[in-house]
């Protein structure tokens, strides 16, 4: 029993680790090439509200997914949530500083 409760905790301080490099922090500007989906979340595209980007808009850079990143963390003003995750090919960065 003691060994469940061991190997339990080591799996959860694991999977809490893995979440806390979920976002690079990144500041600048994100401009939209194209109109493409803002979604909640990457891995399951729930996008509350259909939120999607405008070509030519700039948005606030928040993050990105990972140190070579697929994903932007961007915000929506007037979305719900307003931040939103978007494919790095949907624009380009002005201004960045990872």
């Amino acid at each position: 029993m003691r060994i469940d409760v061991v190997f339990g905790l080591a799996l959860l301080a694991a999977s809490l680790a893995n979440a806390a490099h979920a976002e690079v922090k990144m500041s600048g500007t994100f401009v939209a090439d194209a109109a493409c989906p803002a979604t909640q979340a990457i891995k399951n595209g729930k996008n509350p509200g259909n939120v999607s980007t405008d070509a030519g808009q700039s948005y606030q850079l928040l993050a990105g997914n990972k140190d070579a990143p697929t994903h932007y963390l961007i915000l929506v003003p007037g979305a719900d949530p307003e931040r939103r995750w978007v494919k790095v090919t949907c624009g380009h960065l002005s201004g960045s500083n990872a």
